[in-house]
């Protein structure tokens, strides 16, 4: 039907903001201008989790970004970049 075309198209388009978004957050490279443009755009702050390690943990993608930041806080460094993905997915409502 009509509805479940429109209802696929929707589906398809949530997959590609979540893997753009992830892309965007999870990479060795964090880019925080996607992720202010995909949030400008309506995106979930609060897409599927992560699956990490080879446990298959899965976290949130804030959870994700404030464990990264502890991590390199105790290491010693500054993830600035990281800082501010965190910073505006609170901003947008994201929860751990």
């Amino acid at each position: 039907t009509l509805d479940a075309h429109f209802d696929r198209l929707h589906t398809d388009d949530r997959v590609r903001v979540y893997q753009a978004m992830k892309e965007a957050v999870a990479t060795g490279e964090p880019n925080v201008a996607v992720v202010k443009l995909l949030l400008a755009a309506g995106a979930d702050p609060n897409p599927p989790k992560l699956r990490v390690g080879g446990d298959g943990h899965e976290m949130s993608l804030l959870a994700y970004l404030e464990s990264y930041i502890e991590d390199s806080r105790r290491d010693g460094r500054r993830d600035e970049a990281r800082e501010e993905i965190a910073r505006l997915l609170k901003q947008a409502g994201s929860k751990r």
